[in-house]
């Protein structure tokens, strides 16, 4: 099982995490992805697409106990708003 930490800024108004608590639960319902980072930069993608208000998304996933002689691997992945729509088609 992976453990997964989502951090969301807005401007002004509240935002809705159940896009990330049903994004992230839909995930074990969906054929297997091998990288944390398509994962991570896919949710991240969800909610600027999802809700205009985000300003700031850091997501970080974790693979606990994956090798024997460490707590866990993983990966973090931070992106304002305009820094993700740089790098894609938002």
């Amino acid at each position: 099982m992976n453990q997964a930490t989502t951090i969301l800024t807005c401007s002004g108004a509240c935002i809705d995490y159940s896009l990330a608590v049903d994004r992230i639960t839909a995930w074990h319902t969906e054929p297997h992805v091998d990288l944390l980072e398509s994962l991570a930069t896919e949710l991240v993608d969800h909610l600027f697409r999802h809700d205009p208000k985000i300003d700031w998304v850091e997501v970080t996933l974790a693979k606990p106990d994956f090798y024997p002689n460490a707590r866990a691997v993983g990966v973090r992945i931070a992106h304002s708003r305009d820094s993700y729509a740089a790098r894609t088609a938002l």
